[in-house]
């Protein structure tokens, strides 16, 4: 949260801990959540602003009180590492397999972070991981591209959010679970989110990868021409599974 998210005649840092509330509030108890800020204890003329991002809270199992009082702390005070942020975030998964980051940010990078080196080092640290972003009332059209590619070259995803309502919608549809459907050489063929809109592939043999945390759920599934396949994903017995 930089030192931007003071501007307009409400704050953006009061809406969006309003939300973030909210948000945390509606999250599953089975949930591994973690939070990680940036731009929060040095002003814009500290040395140390282009390296102000902290993990308040590990990936652990969801303590929503602990993640309500980490928002409600936080001050804006300094700049927008947006790399930086992500480039350690990588590191916040190291012990698990994949997830997902969800970055909010209302501006471009202000650190002279190099946007090209976030998909090497995913692949270097060898995770299932993507970045989401939401660009929370973004004005500047070269912000928003900047913010646009660094969620595409992880393979995750960009939505702009105006307001409060706008801002809890993208981050509702952030937090969904998402899964790919790969082929037998092992290329995606299609992407999506459960609860979202459906994906279409040509008939055939491929594989559901789910990406759930803290192990990704697979099966094998059949695509026939002209039909649609309807999937349930539900938890049972602390144990996911997905029904026909």
């Amino acid at each position: 949260m930089s030192n931007s998210f003071w501007t307009r005649p409400t704050p953006k840092i009061t809406i969006a801990k309003e939300v973030l509330d909210q948000i945390i509030n509606g999250l599953p108890d089975e949930m591994n959540v973690g939070l990680r800020l940036y731009g929060h204890r040095y002003g814009l003329n500290d040395g140390r602003a282009c390296q102000d991002t902290e993990l308040v809270t590990p990936i652990n199992l969801i303590d929503k009180q602990q993640l309500i009082d980490a928002v409600n702390a936080i001050t804006p005070r300094g700049k927008t590492p947006l790399v930086y942020s992500v480039l350690e975030g990588i590191k916040d998964f190291k012990d698990l397999k994949g997830g997902t980051i969800v970055l909010i940010s209302d501006g471009v990078e202000s650190c002279n972070g190099d946007i090209n080196s976030i998909a090497p080092a995913l692949k270097e640290a060898g995770l299932d991981l993507q970045v989401n972003i939401v660009g929370f009332d973004i004005k500047e059209i070269e912000a928003r591209k900047q913010l646009e590619a660094i969620a595409t070259s992880t393979g995750g995803i960009y939505l702009d959010a105006k307001d409060s309502e706008q801002l809890l919608d993208s981050l509702e549809q952030t937090l969904r679970v998402e899964f790919i459907i790969l082929d037998d050489q092992e290329e995606i063929k299609a992407r999506g989110v459960v609860g979202g809109e459906p994906v279409q592939v040509v008939e055939g043999e491929y594989r559901l990868k789910l990406l759930l945390q803290p192990e990704p759920l697979e099966i094998r599934i059949s695509v026939k021409a002209g039909t649609t396949e309807r999937l349930i994903l539900k938890k049972e017995a602390e144990t996911w599974k997905v029904l026909k």
